[in-house]
């Protein structure tokens, strides 16, 4: 006999110590359980909280990869690094740009083409 309390999200069965459970009730939850499964690889699960055009969580992944994508790409065309030997007056920048002026070199064997900035980091040139 299917129990009285069930599970929130897929409704299978708990029972308490005074129900008895039959075979075909551990059958259902089967089946429960392996449409679930079925629409998760399918990609077909529906959530009507997400917050995407495709409500199934694949079309939702896919949606946001191609956001990401489309903003790097923005944000990549908006910003430039420049490390430079004297610092570039400030009229003379460009917008989006990051102006790095080295004050300080140190000598080292492995590479020469290192320069370092004391607060913002490595850049390679």
């Amino acid at each position: 006999m299917p129990s009285k309390n069930k599970t929130e999200y897929l409704g299978l069965n708990q029972w308490e110590g005074n129900e008895y459970p039959k075979r075909t009730d551990f059958v259902e939850d089967h089946v429960k359980i392996d449409n679930v499964v079925k629409d998760l690889v399918e990609g077909t699960v529906q959530n009507e909280k997400l917050k995407t055009i495709n409500k199934t969580y694949m079309g939702a992944i896919n949606e946001l990869k191609e956001n990401i994508a489309v903003h790097s790409v923005k944000i990549a065309k908006k910003s430039e690094i420049k490390v430079t030997e004297t610092n570039v007056p400030i009229k003379d920048r460009k917008e989006g740009c990051f102006y790095f002026f080295v004050t300080d070199q140190a000598p080292t064997q492995v590479a020469e083409n290192i320069k370092v900035s004391p607060t913002m980091g490595i850049k390679m040139i």
